[in-house]
């Protein structure tokens, strides 16, 4: 009996390393992937452009290979595949969007998973504010097997920041930024197992 239980205990470990493994690789090719959009596509416009639209991915296809023919020697083939891969998973398709439903009575679900937004102080010459971004009244698991894939935020509907995240992070990101008074503040988070989800600044 107990050496059934190790071997089970000994399988379970073994996977929970090749997915830790597999999870760092990917992080590492998304980041070789952003920075290769950013550095292409800024040679004509400013990044912000796409970043502020939705498409699936015959979308950004379609996008990338209309800006890759206007200069063939600037993005290659290969390139232009790393950035739809980059811009389809980042501005890909919406996802179903999880919000609070009944704010007097949350679910366990809504306790570790809805934003909480925190609005601080900041340079008030600047009009610079920093808002910390926490996910859930109760912080939310951060393993290899459950966790938080980013933060981002908005300022009336409009991306003013986003934290990519990993297991081992804190749940919680803060962002810097200026034009927030008197406007909706919002965050959303991604969890690998429960997807998508909103808060707002009360």
């Amino acid at each position: 009996m107990k050496k059934v239980f190790s071997l089970k205990l000994f399988i379970a470990l073994l996977c929970l390393f090749y997915s830790s493994i597999a999870h760092a690789e990917s992080l590492e090719t998304s980041k070789a992937d952003k920075s290769l959009f950013e550095t292409k596509c800024s040679y004509c416009h400013e990044i912000e452009r796409p970043l502020s639209k939705r498409k699936n991915k015959d979308g950004w296809t379609a996008t990338v290979k209309r800006m890759q023919s206007k200069n063939p020697s600037h993005i290659s083939d290969a390139e232009a595949e790393s950035i739809i891969a980059y811009l389809s998973y980042e501005r890909g398709e919406e996802a179903p969007v999880n919000r609070i439903k009944d704010p007097s009575n949350l679910s366990e679900l809504e306790k570790k998973h809805v934003p909480v937004i925190q609005i601080g102080s900041g340079d008030v010459e600047k009009k610079i504010v920093t808002i910390t971004v926490k996910v859930g009244e109760v912080p939310h698991p951060m393993e290899a097997t459950h966790y938080i894939k980013y933060i981002e935020l908005f300022i009336d509907g409009k991306s003013a920041g986003k934290v990519d995240l990993k297991p081992g992070d804190k749940p919680e990101a803060s962002f810097n930024v200026s034009g927030a008074a008197g406007k909706r503040v919002t965050a959303r988070e991604e969890c690998n197992l429960h997807g998508l989800w909103e808060g707002e600044a009360r």
